[in-house]
């Protein structure tokens, strides 16, 4: 998997390419819980030029997948 990063204001693009499974969930999963941590909140994922994902492979990656509480006044949707 290859992994490009941008800036657009104050929004991070990370762009995926290749395979998501359970062999590249862990980088994929490092890379965003960095983003995370170093601060960044605003993150857009762009999974478009995927060519093959396993959603088994997210039960590697590091990222903590399930509900978690919601701030309504934070939560938006970028179409």
């Amino acid at each position: 998997m290859k992994l490009m990063e941008e800036m657009a204001d104050d929004v991070t693009i990370l762009e995926a390419y290749g395979r998501l499974d359970s062999t590249t969930a862990k980088e994929f999963g490092d890379r965003l819980a960095a983003l995370v941590q170093a601060g960044r909140n605003a993150i857009v994922v762009d999974l478009k030029d995927i060519a093959y994902i396993r959603s088994a492979g997210f039960a590697h990656s590091s990222l903590p997948i399930g509900p978690r509480p919601r701030n309504k006044a934070s939560s938006r949707c970028v179409e």
